[in-house]
């Protein structure tokens, strides 16, 4: 009897920690996401829920040499963090920043020919998030994302003043 009550009473405090471990990580999430880290909160959840998409007067090459030049990003992770092009986007260019022992966002720029038409558009593009990582609630290296894609959207206008981008919700 005293074998079954002594694995009761640890049993239900067994389940009581992991009550307050569960009560602790919801508001560290809840206080992360409206008072500690908001602005983060609001970037990240932006720039992973909308696609930029754009139509160009330029072709989808010249639009790519653009954006290598521009950003002069390397083509393999290292040991730390950062970003990084890598192989795998067909029409355009895949961007990741993580390092050898993981990823924490993959973003893809995809270009092609637009359809011909009276307006001059030689391609169309769409810049999305695909993967991102996310702790407490807050995405993961919103700088890294936000940078991408200012320098991205700088690159495209630099090459096609009259370019047209478009925030799309996902």
């Amino acid at each position: 009897m005293d074998t079954l009550l002594g694995l009761l009473f640890l049993a239900g405090l067994v389940a009581a920690v992991w009550g307050w471990h569960r009560l602790k990580a919801a508001a560290r999430k809840k206080l992360n996401t409206t008072v500690f880290q908001r602005k983060n909160h609001t970037l990240g959840q932006q720039l992973t829920g909308e696609v930029l998409t754009f139509t160009s007067s330029r072709s989808p090459a010249e639009l790519v040499s653009a954006v290598r030049t521009r950003l002069d990003l390397p083509e393999s992770s290292g040991p730390l963090p950062r970003l990084y092009l890598a192989d795998g986007a067909e029409n355009g260019l895949a961007f990741i920043q993580g390092s050898k022992f993981g990823d924490n966002f993959r973003a893809e720029l995809v270009l092609d020919p637009a359809e011909p038409a009276s307006d001059g558009a030689q391609s169309k593009g769409v810049l999305a998030v695909l993967n991102w990582t996310e702790v407490d609630g807050i995405v993961g290296h919103v700088d890294d994302l936000d940078y991408l894609r200012s320098a991205v959207e700088a690159a495209i206008r630099e090459t096609d003043p009259d370019v047209r981008f478009e925030a799309l919700p996902l």
